[in-house]
This record gives C-alpha cells, structure tokens and sequence, in this order.
C-alpha cells in the first residue's frame, strides 16, 4: 500500500519555524518493489514543476537484513537500494 505523507513548516530539525506554520506535501511512501521477508520500507520522492507537473521520480529502499537482530544500526552499515527513473530508464 503506497500513501503521500506531509510534514509541517515548523520542528524540522536544525532549521527554525517558519513565522507562519504550512504543512506540505514531500514524501510518497511506495511499497516494496522486491519481497525480501515480505518487507521491503521504501519511499519514492520527486519533485512538482511550477506548472504542476512531477518529475524526477526516485526511488529507495532499505535492505531490512542488516538490521535484523540488532537493537540499533548505524546509518554507515545499512543497505539501501536506489533507483533513479531519469538516469537509468
């Protein structure tokens, strides 16, 4: 199941609040493109021209079986699975 997530102007970390809060559109969270342990987390980000058409479509998932066991996993040691539409179709 793939769903849009959105996020407020204000508490991004390490950027102050906006004087006036908004809350936008950023993420598309995709589901899995392979079916490693019935789990693959992944989402797909693009950008929207001004004229309201998307673009740039990419995609990224993490490979759950670094993590598996394992109270905590740095960012170095997880595998994540990148597909860029643009520049490799």
């Amino acid at each position: 199941m793939a769903d849009l997530r959105y996020h407020s102007s204000n508490n991004v970390a390490g950027l102050p609040d906006a004087p006036t809060k908004f809350d936008f559109h950023n993420m598309l969270v995709a589901p899995g493109i392979t079916s490693w342990d019935n789990s693959n987390p992944g989402i797909a980000m693009f950008e929207v021209t001004d004229t309201g058409v998307p673009t740039g479509l990419k995609f990224e998932f993490l490979n759950l079986q670094a993590t598996i066991g394992k109270n905590s996993v740095s960012y170095a040691d997880v595998d994540f699975f990148s597909i860029d539409m643009a520049a490799d179709y």
